[in-house]
């Protein structure tokens, strides 16, 4: 990964139908603010508990079955955006 990627502070993936998260995303540990809503995300990767720096997590509109653990590892949070998308 390259070192401007590294220093990224701020990451809007919203609305891009991802069905998945890159384990690559736990290299961006300079994140502050990560937003990943309106996506069909139904599971997070382990590797987003090393995103220590974060202050913001939004993971509305995506199809996971509860909040995930890594989050319990996020000291710094304090926003956590969460609601869940009903499949049909």
């Amino acid at each position: 990964m390259t070192k401007s990627l590294i220093e990224l502070e701020q990451l809007w993936l919203v609305g891009n139908a991802l069905r998945q998260l890159p384990i690559e995303l736990g290299q961006l540990t300079s994140l502050t603010e990560l937003h990943l809503g309106r996506n069909i995300i139904h599971q997070s990767p382990s590797e987003l508990g090393n995103l220590t720096r974060l202050v913001s997590l939004k993971l509305s509109q995506n199809y996971l079955t509860g909040i995930p653990s890594q989050v319990l590892d996020l000291r710094q949070l304090e926003t956590l955006t969460f609601k869940w998308k009903c499949k049909k």
